[in-house]
């Protein structure tokens, strides 16, 4: 699967040209990272680690034990925190 992390400002549809693309061959998680786009407003951190620790948990609740990583921006570096907290949940960034 293809974890997608957008930047700030910013949504899950900044994906919406990569994502069908990807899509025809693979599993793509496009989430909008919290505090963005439809998820909610309000969360305790928005910082780079917490919205790594956020997609984790995302990850964890979808039962997706590695993925590939694609982010620009602030989502770039949600990636490479996600890839430094849990290096085996990454197949690529």
């Amino acid at each position: 699967p293809f974890l997608l992390l957008h930047g700030s400002p910013g949504s899950r549809h900044d994906f919406a040209g990569l994502a069908p693309l990807l899509a025809d061959r693979h599993r793509v998680l496009a989430p909008d990272l919290a505090g963005f786009g439809a998820s909610r407003e309000h969360v305790p951190d928005y910082g780079v680690d917490a919205q790594a620790r956020y997609q984790l948990a995302l990850l964890d609740r979808l039962g997706v034990e590695r993925a590939h990583l694609v982010g620009f921006s602030f989502g770039g570096a949600v990636a490479i925190a996600v890839a430094e907290l849990a290096p085996e949940r990454v197949a690529s960034v």
